[in-house]
């Protein structure tokens, strides 16, 4: 995790630039990383798809492959054909790639996304989809939901649509219906979703979707009691086709979390998070470390519901582990696990978005011989200095799975560990008195004036920081040289 600081911040202030690259467009070769070898060459496949708001979609021709050497000095760009295909001939039996795509985040606003495979198998490894706002027109409508056979007040509703999702809370003047905004973009729409009452949660059935339309919730929905750490929370998703069709409410500490039970599901998936904070407790929570540790496991709907007891623990301290080396096998299902950054110009809207997937133990690569500003097309994206940095670790695992063919044949046996970092831990924050260290703890980046400010609110009078310390931490964080 240490690694991806310095090629992270050297990307900060991207100017948009064109295509280059420092490798030729050549679908063969035998640079990429890997080991081992055969007597005929191995061939490299997968498929980059745009997807619209309206659900269709199209070849991502603007997408780029990219065949990195051991060390990430050396690389090969690719581009794709027609019909959004890569193919890379190799003689190793393992390679490490990064995926680039653009994916348009609002309209005109486009994320860049950069997914890089370290140690993937030379074989077919898929399809790869990007979302885009634009592409069809979309009108506004109204959807209302009644429960006519509970006599429970309303809560809140969750409806699902083209896989667009919506949520309302119940207000004090109706409680016995909920009317919730929606975008239709396309026609034949089927409409799902849940209705939350006091002391009740019930289903709607999917339906054709109507402009204007009243749907009354009267599927019936059962319980699952769920271990987990204390102050965690547990909710459950319920998928029909891919798409989230019925949300439960959040369940805290551990009681019974309520689902519908539908026939038409497909599978459901358990989530528990987690909200870990690390202060000093002479300084209240302004120098607080807040870190989210989210459990997500897939249950195919013919299953039995179940979840186990969860780790945190032994999962946030090997996330943020000291050494260059990694090992995540301890969790036995485990076959690999994936780093993400991200860099955002103003409320999150033109991002870039970097994501590692490597094997489940080894050494963070050396990414450091990598900046992807050289090549990557940034127009219309990432103009200016970005202020928000963000950090996600997450660890996924497939149960009885041997080979990376069965990977994408049982998509729904599948367990995943995340831990997610709300920002970035940039430098130590440094109090002193009389130039005396009092205080040492890490800081985030868009917590720094926040904390600034909050100094003479949060700290003892006798220890207000000096000028020194501020100025050296302000260099700290602007340098960003070191994880700690």
């Amino acid at each position: 995790m240490k690694k991806l600081i310095p090629v992270l911040f050297s990307s900060l202030t991207l100017a948009a630039c064109g295509g280059g690259s420092s490798g030729g467009s050549v679908n063969s070769g035998g640079s990429g990383s890997g080991s081992g070898g055969s007597s005929s060459p191995n061939v490299l496949t997968l498929t980059a798809v745009e997807s619209s708001a309206c659900s269709e979609t199209a070849p991502s021709t603007n997408a780029r492959l990219v065949i990195h050497n051991d060390d990430f000095s050396e690389r090969t760009v690719l581009s794709p054909n027609a019909t959004g295909e890569f193919s890379y001939e190799t003689n190793s039996s393992n390679i490490t790639v990064s995926l680039i795509t653009y994916k348009e985040v609002e309209m005109g606003i486009f994320q860049t996304d950069v997914n890089t495979m370290i140690d993937v198998p030379v074989t077919d490894i898929g399809s790869f989809e990007t979302y885009h706002e634009s592409g069809c027109s979309c009108v506004a409508d109204t959807v209302t939901i009644t429960a006519n056979n509970s006599v429970n007040d309303f809560d809140s509703a969750f409806i699902s649509m083209g896989g667009m999702s919506y949520s309302r809370s119940a207000n004090s003047f109706s409680r016995d219906q909920i009317s919730i905004p929606v975008e239709v973009c396309s026609d034949n729409l089927t409409i799902t979703g849940t209705a939350h009452l006091a002391g009740q949660d019930l289903g709607i059935s999917p339906q054709p979707f109507v402009s204007g339309m009243t749907v009354d919730a009267t599927v019936s929905s059962s319980t699952v009691s769920v271990s987990v750490e204390p102050n965690a929370n547990a909710y459950i998703n319920s998928f029909i086709d891919g798409y989230r069709a019925y949300q439960s409410d959040i369940s805290n500490s551990g009681g019974p979390v309520v689902f519908i039970d539908e026939p038409s599901v497909d599978y459901h998936t358990l989530n528990s998070v987690l909200y870990n904070y690390q202060s000093y407790a002479g300084f209240s929570d302004a120098f607080s470390l807040n870190a989210r540790v989210k459990y997500e496991e897939n249950v195919p709907a013919t299953n039995d519901l179940s979840m186990t007891d969860v780790d945190f623990d032994a999962m946030y301290n090997a996330a943020v582990g000291d050494s260059d080396n990694y090992n995540f096998s301890n969790v036995s299902f485990a076959d690999s696990f994936r780093i993400t950054t991200s860099v955002g110009i103003r409320y999150y809207k033109d991002t870039l978005v970097w994501t590692l997937k490597m094997p489940v133990s080894g050494r963070f690569p050396n990414v450091d011989n990598w900046d992807f500003s050289e090549y990557v097309d940034t127009s219309g994206a990432l103009l200016g200095t970005p202020n928000v940095i963000g950090f996600d670790v997450a660890l996924s695992g497939y149960k009885n799975i041997t080979s990376y063919e069965e990977l994408y044949t049982e998509q729904f046996d599948r367990r995943f560990y995340s831990n997610t970092f709300n920002e970035y831990e940039l430098a130590t924050l440094i109090m002193e008195s009389n130039d005396v260290s009092i205080f040492e703890s890490p800081i985030l980046a868009t917590s720094i004036n926040d904390q600034l400010v909050r100094k003479s609110e949060s700290l003892p009078e006798s220890s207000t920081p000096t000028q020194k310390s501020e100025n050296e931490l302000i260099e700290a964080v602007a340098k960003a040289s070191k994880w700690r």
